[in-house]
C-alpha cells in the first residue's frame, strides 16, 4: 500500500535512492536480502516514522552482491507510555464537570507499555481478520469503514479482543486473551481472561487509556488543553440558541464536524487528521469510541487498586468501558475523564479501538 514515487542511484552510484509519500502514524522499515527466499530477510531493520509527507532514504550499497534485494513495508507506530503514577479522575475545577462515577480523583501507578499511535483503520482491521478467518477464528461483525484509512467501526468488543488475538500470531507473539484454557477465538465467552504478562496484543486498561490520553499532563479536560473545537476533533458540536451548551465548546458552527460530514453516516475522519498528543497520539479525543479492557462500574474510583487495575469483575448486565467520544458525541464525551459503557456485543458506527502491549511482560 505504499506509493513509491522513484527509484534512483546516486552520482557515484555507491547508494540506492528511494522516494515514497509516508503516512501519518505508521512506522516504515527497510530490510535486504541476497534471495527473496522466505526467511532470508535481515531482522535488523531501518525504522522511520511517517509525517504524512514525502521521504527521500538512502540504502548503502557497499558489500552488498551484484544482486540483491530490499523491502519497504508499513506498519502503525506503537507509542511508549512509560511507567509511573498519575492523577486519574475528574480533575477539573469546581463545579465538576462529570458526575460522581468519575470521582474520587486517584492516583494510579502504571507499568510501561506501547498504544498505537491511531485507532486501527478499516484497511487494517481487514489484512488481520482476512487472515484470521482462514485460520479459524469467527466474528460476528465484517467490520466497517469509511474509507481504508478511517478508522474500523462497528465492532463489538469480543470481535476487537479475537483480532487482537489473531494479530498476536500472526506476528508470533503471545496472544493474551483465553477462553477455558485455549487461546480465545471464536465465541462471545463473557468469562474471558487476559492474560497481562504475555507480549502479544490487547485492549489497554481503563486506567492506561486515560494515561496516554493526557499525555503526561495533570489537569487538563482535553489531550491538548481545557478547551475543544473542530481544529482539533470530529465531534457533535452542540448548541442551543447559537451558544454551545458546555463553556468549554467554543466552537463556532453547530453540529457535526463540516469537513466530514458528508455522504452518508458514520461522520468519521481519516485517522491522524488532527494534531497529536504530547505523547504521539492521535484522536484520542472524537472519531470513534475505543473499546477497553474493563467491566463498568460507578463505584468502582473509590476502591480501584492503586497498581495496575485491571477493573471490576463481572455482574449482572455488565457493560464494557469505552472512552474518548465519537464523531457523534458531544464535547462533554471527548473529554480525558469521561466513562462510556456498553453491551460487549454491541457493534455500532461510533465504536473502534486501538490495541497495546505490555512492555518486557
Amino acid at each position: 500500500d505504499l506509493n513509491i514515487r522513484s527509484l534512483s542511484w546516486s552520482a557515484d552510484g555507491t547508494e540506492l535512492l528511494l522516494d515514497y509519500d509516508s503516512e501519518i502514524g505508521k512506522t516504515y522499515r527497510l530490510q535486504q536480502s541476497p534471495s527473496m527466499g522466505i526467511g532470508s530477510w535481515d531482522p535488523t531493520s531501518v525504522g522511520m516514522e511517517g509525517d504524512g509527507g514525502d521521504q527521500t532514504l538512502a540504502v548503502s550499497l557497499a558489500g552488498l552482491g551484484s544482486s540483491h534485494f530490499f523491502r519497504l513495508t508499513a506498519a502503525p507506530t506503537f507509542k511508549l507510555i512509560p511507567e509511573g503514577s498519575f492523577q486519574m479522575g475528574d480533575q477539573s475545577a469546581e463545579p465538576k464537570d462529570g458526575v460522581s462515577h468519575e470521582l474520587p480523583v486517584h492516583s494510579v501507578d502504571l507499568s510501561a507499555f506501547v498504544i498505537q499511535a491511531t485507532e486501527v483503520t478499516k484497511a487494517q482491521w481487514d489484512d488481520v481478520y482476512n487472515a484470521a478467518t482462514s485460520q479459524g477464528y469467527t466474528f460476528d461483525n465484517r467490520g466497517v469503514g469509511k474509507g481504508p484509512d478511517h478508522p474500523v467501526h462497528t465492532v463489538s468488543w469480543f470481535d476487537v479482543v479475537k483480532w487482537c488475538n489473531a494479530l498476536s500470531e500472526l506476528e508470533g507473539l503471545q496472544p493474551c486473551y483465553h477462553s477455558g484454557g485455549e487461546i480465545y477465538r471464536s465465541g462471545k465467552d463473557p468469562d474471558v481472561s487476559c492474560d497481562f504478562t504475555k507480549d502479544g496484543y490487547r485492549l489497554p486498561t481503563e486506567a492506561e487509556w486515560e494515561k496516554a490520553a493526557r499525555g503526561g499532563i495533570a489537569e487538563q479536560r482535553f489531550p491538548w488543553g481545557e478547551l475543544i473545537d473542530h481544529t482539533r476533533a470530529t465531534y457533535q458540536s452542540i448548541q442551543s440558541g447559537g451558544t454551545p451548551i458546555v463553556s468549554y465548546d467554543v466552537n463556532l458552527i453547530p453540529g457535526w464536524h463540516p469537513a466530514y460530514a458528508i455522504g452518508e453516516r458514520p461522520f468519521t475522519a481519516p485517522v491522524g487528521c488532527f494534531a497529536a498528543n504530547s505523547h504521539g497520539l492521535y484522536d484520542m479525543s472524537g472519531n470513534v469510541w475505543e473499546w477497553c479492557w474493563d467491566w463498568f462500574s460507578g463505584e468502582y474510583y473509590s476502591s480501584s487498586p492503586a497498581s495496575d487495575p485491571q477493573g471490576p469483575g463481572a455482574g449482572p448486565e455488565s457493560t464494557k468501558v469505552a472512552r474518548g467520544g465519537s464523531w457523534a458525541g458531544s464535547a462533554a464525551a471527548c473529554r480525558n475523564s469521561h466513562r462510556g459503557w456498553e453491551d460487549p456485543t454491541s457493534a455500532f458506527q461510533i465504536f473502534g479501538f486501538r490495541p497495546v502491549r505490555t512492555v518486557n511482560p
